[in-house]
């Protein structure tokens, strides 16, 4: 079973005793893809894959120079217990190996799951080097669409979210795209939902999109590229170069509680790099696209891992579940408002005003950044 990811490429696993026929089946997601395994074990609270199934579960394999990735190898350390056998098989004590390599991990014993992100993530790198990074999410039509399948065409890459009032202006975007589709221009529109079709398609339709329309369950680009908020674009150039990182995204400024979000210079930017490529006044520095590249902390790290978590929980029906570790996502990165708004999406009634008290609390700092302009 395929189940796509975001930024962060995570593992969930729900650990069963082994030889139990009434006991849960062990679903280890990794890379995108859902394993389902009944052999798993859990000994005081610590992670025991069978050995067969270490690079599904982590990305490494037991070899003789120790457990290797397609990257590197770690050598298996004497006096410790990475690998140990329980009834005649053997297994990995992954909690052990991915604290020794510093793999980010949480879990939840109770529900039997946990998630393990993958080792030496590039994201930051990546970022800081204006390479724009790769993804794979369906369509509507559950196609799946590449980044680079864009390749030799500009793209703005835009995020939004259905409990955002940034769904009302696919249908300015949707002007904007008509205007310039015909000057080798692709606008990528990303819904950010947990709930998918069933909460960003009726804004699709609504707009009459004719752009690429995708659907972004575990909030996978918003990890990737390292965003916080919602409407978010991205300026892509021919060759997959970011020349404008992650900024609010309207079509246009309006006031919203007293103050102005968006940027009626926005649009015109976008038609100015369109029409005259690096030329244009509004492509961004490789220094500051540098800046902008922020390094991701474990606290950060693990609130991806969390959120992802909840995710999952919640496309399975356990929306109680997925709202615990959603709340120890907010609390690992308070800043993140896609984090925050995604999990008061589910409650209607309070949504609004956890919204209105949480601006509130910003004493000065903006909800969105204000947009720079490298001609000011």
């Amino acid at each position: 079973m395929r189940y796509p990811l975001l930024a962060a490429v995570v593992t969930l696993l729900i650990f069963s005793s082994v030889g139990s026929a009434d006991e849960k089946p062990s679903v280890i997601l990794f890379d995108g893809i859902a394993h389902t395994f009944a052999n798993a074990l859990v000994e005081s609270h610590d992670l025991l894959v069978p050995v067969a199934d270490l690079k599904s579960a982590v990305g490494f394999q037991v070899k003789p120079m120790g457990f290797c990735s397609s990257e590197r190898c770690v050598p298996i350390p004497k006096g410790e217990e990475w690998v140990v056998k329980r009834d005649g098989n053997e297994y990995v004590n992954v909690s052990r190996f991915t604290k020794r390599i510093n793999q980010p991990m949480v879990g939840d014993e109770k529900r039997r799951i946990w998630a393990i992100g993958v080792a030496n993530d590039d994201r930051p790198a990546s970022l800081e080097l204006g390479q724009a990074p790769d993804f794979a999410l369906p369509n509507r039509e559950g196609k799946l669409v590449h980044l680079s399948d864009f390749r030799g065409k500009k793209v703005l890459l835009l995020s939004w979210a259905s409990w955002c009032g940034c769904s009302l202006d696919l249908v300015g975007w949707q002007k904007v795209y008509e205007e310039l589709s015909q000057k080798n221009f692709e606008l990528i529109a990303v819904a950010e939902d947990t709930a998918g079709e069933e909460a960003a398609g009726k804004f699709y339709d609504r707009a009459h999109a004719t752009y690429t329309t995708l659907i972004d369950k575990e909030h996978r680009i918003s990890q990737l590229y390292q965003m916080v908020n919602v409407p978010t674009g991205v300026w892509i150039d021919e060759e997959g170069k970011i020349v404008r990182p992650g900024e609010v995204a309207y079509t246009q400024g309006f006031k919203i509680l007293g103050k102005t979000v968006g940027d009626d210079r926005y649009v015109p930017g976008l038609r100015d790099w369109v029409e005259k490529g690096n030329k244009s006044e509004y492509v961004m520095s490789p220094a500051k696209i540098r800046q902008k590249a922020a390094p991701r902390s474990a606290e950060l790290k693990r609130a991806e891992l969390e959120f992802l978590l909840g995710a999952y929980l919640q496309e399975h029906g356990d929306l109680e579940g997925a709202k615990e570790h959603w709340v120890i996502a907010q609390k690992l990165d308070p800043d993140n408002w896609n984090y925050h708004r995604q999990d008061w999406s589910f409650d209607q009634k309070t949504a609004m005003r956890n919204w209105i008290r949480k601006v509130g609390g910003l004493k000065g700092k903006p909800y969105y950044e204000p947009i720079e302009f490298s001609h000011e």
